[in-house]
């Protein structure tokens, strides 16, 4: 399984494997990711009551999506005009400052990406090296 997000057609699967009385092993299957992204997908998008809706969970991360976009200071956004407003003011001999200020920027969109991804898509599985084979 790989580190992936799930789309819209993934999300209407589950919602009609749901409601025809499937168990979540073979929707995780059938869908392609692991039981615990499913179990999580489910858990995160109910509505209030109790059912899953793919519209809802499809609307809520790209709700989501948006947002961080936005904190990170994406172009057209405002905190993209106040990063602007705040370079513009520095002085050429502020080198320092611009460092730190570019740094924390970019820290925080690091950290916003990983918040999105680990919300929004399944475990991370390492393909490049094998998983140790636990003994008894």
């Amino acid at each position: 399984m790989k580190y992936k997000h799930l789309n819209y057609e993934q999300r209407y699967t589950i919602e009609c494997m749901l409601k025809s009385g499937f168990k979540k092993k073979s929707i995780s299957e059938t869908i392609g990711v692991s039981e615990s992204t499913l179990y999580r997908e489910l858990s995160r998008n109910k509505q209030k009551r109790g059912k899953y809706n793919a519209k809802y969970a499809q609307m809520l991360a790209i709700l989501f999506l948006i947002s961080c976009l936005g904190l990170m200071g994406f172009p057209i956004t405002y905190t993209f005009i106040g990063e602007d407003v705040l370079y513009s003011h520095i002085k050429v001999n502020e080198y320092y400052l611009v460092f730190f200020t570019a740094s924390s920027y970019i820290v925080g969109g690091i950290a916003l990406v990983r918040m999105y991804a680990r919300l929004f898509s399944g475990n991370h599985v390492k393909t490049y090296h094998p998983t140790p084979i636990k003994t008894a």
